[in-house]
């Protein structure tokens, strides 16, 4: 479970970049532009949640659906299992 301040942590960091990212939020019109994606674990759900809520604030119309993701599946996560650079320099310090 997300904690009390970490909810709030969350939802600081989604107002906070609604702040910078001004002219892609005003931009903004329907929920279909937006994609929530997350873990399949309820911690990361949590924080996807408050971050949109933060982020979208009183436009609550534009918060996306969030998509849990099963692990195996998620490129994004398996990042340095895919690329061979990566397993390369970083894991084995080979150039």
């Amino acid at each position: 479970l997300l904690t009390t301040n970490g909810n709030i942590k969350m939802r600081n960091l989604g107002t906070s970049m609604r702040m910078r990212l001004k002219t892609l939020y005003k931009s903004l019109s329907n929920k279909n532009q937006i994609k929530c994606q997350t873990t399949n674990i309820y911690r990361t759900i949590q924080s996807a949640f408050q971050y949109s809520n933060g982020f979208f604030g009183s436009y609550s119309s534009l918060i996306p659906a969030i998509e849990p993701q099963n692990s195996k599946d998620d490129y994004l996560l398996k990042f340095p299992d895919l690329c061979e650079k990566f397993i390369k320099v970083f894991l084995f310090n080979k150039k």
